[in-house]
């Protein structure tokens, strides 16, 4: 009877396994596309933010940095954003991570600008960042 119960808690275990690899592999694409949306939608955000600094801003070193950080964001929204969604979609996983590596980078060469002095989007930006490296995360698991 006990070699019985364990062979069937076993084999219980394997399905469940087996089920549990299914479901993450089908849901994780789509974890992926939904985290590069909110990518997306914080980076915007940032860019509410950034661009009436720029607009208000008459300090050349502030114009300067502002209008660095508008160009990374704008970058970030456009050409950076819909490559990792293309290459998600097209499964090349390598490359949504590297267009998401450049999200990251552009964050950083933004936030740069600045020496380490917090702005008011500083908070907006690095979470822009931290969203990219959970989509990294996600889509690690896909290869």
């Amino acid at each position: 009877m006990k070699a019985s119960t364990s062979i069937s808690y076993a084999l219980l275990l394997s399905i469940s396994l087996s089920f549990l690899h299914s479901a993450t592999a089908a849901l994780t694409p789509t974890l992926a596309d939904i985290e590069l949306y909110n990518v997306y939608d914080k980076t915007q955000a940032t860019l509410d933010i950034v661009g009436p600094l720029l607009q208000k801003a008459t300090d050349p070193n502030l114009v300067h940095s502002y209008g660095v950080c508008v160009g990374a964001f704008q970058e970030i929204a456009g050409d950076r954003w819909s490559g990792a969604i293309k290459a998600l979609e097209s499964g090349d996983y390598a490359g949504a991570e590297g267009q998401l590596g450049g999200i990251k980078s552009n964050v950083e060469w933004c936030l740069g600008q600045f020496g380490g002095e917090p702005q008011p989007f500083s908070d907006a930006a690095r979470l822009v960042g931290r969203l990219a490296d959970v989509d990294i995360g996600i889509i690690k698991l896909l290869h």
